[in-house]
């Protein structure tokens, strides 16, 4: 009982301005805690500095009022000004995390489509070469859905064309190619091949009464 008696006088003769200080501090702590996720990354800067600024103050005044209380001060403002800084820097380590893992994400998807490509193409030249036109035109055709852009399909369709002599569809095949690259010597020299083979059918003249 006396025990604790002393501790409560001690409690009462302690500084106010110790307890004013913790006090001021765990309250500060808890509004920040309530509203930091309404603040801009701006703004946790500028409050981590005003208490960084206010603990610089706090022990100036400290040195100079020969107030050790004030020692006190300057380490609660000093503690708030680091734990605003630690908060935001885990916050923005959760928000990247995310993004880290999608971009991860995106070059395992990138990789699977490129070499689903390569496969597409390694099987379509193998059915060509085997004279297996409707395989391998499929082939092409799967490979030009993994990459739109992609040159060597439509040269390999163009081919089959020549091959099937559907010579208007080979010209439409390698006028794809030139399209995406005008410097395509061999798509060019296809196209005047498929051309000089092409002989559009006449519509025959209705004979009018």
């Amino acid at each position: 009982m006396i025990l604790e008696e002393n501790t409560l006088l001690n409690m009462l003769d302690m500084d106010p301005i110790i307890v004013g200080s913790i006090a001021l501090g765990i309250i500060i702590w808890m509004i920040f805690n309530r509203y930091s996720s309404k603040l801009s990354k701006s703004q946790n800067k500028v409050l981590a500095l005003t208490f960084f600024i206010l603990a610089v103050i706090s022990l100036v005044l400290s040195l100079i009022t020969s107030l050790n209380s004030l020692g006190v001060t300057a380490f609660v403002f000093v503690g708030l000004a680091f734990l605003v800084f630690r908060k935001k820097i885990k916050d923005f380590s959760k928000y990247r995390a995310p993004i880290l893992h999608d971009e991860e994400g995106h070059q395992e998807v990138e990789k699977e489509l490129s070499d689903k490509y390569k496969k597409d193409m390694k099987y379509g030249i193998y059915h060509y070469g085997q004279k297996e036109y409707d395989k391998a035109r499929n082939k092409f055709i799967h490979a030009l859905k993994i990459d739109e852009n992609a040159i060597d399909p439509w040269y390999y369709i163009g081919l089959i064309n020549l091959d099937l002599e559907r010579y208007e569809h080979a010209i439409i095949s390698f006028k794809k190619i030139l399209d995406s690259d005008m410097n395509h010597e061999k798509a060019k020299e296809k196209l005047e091949y498929a051309k000089s083979l092409y002989k559009p059918k006449k519509r025959k003249k209705k004979n009018k009464k």
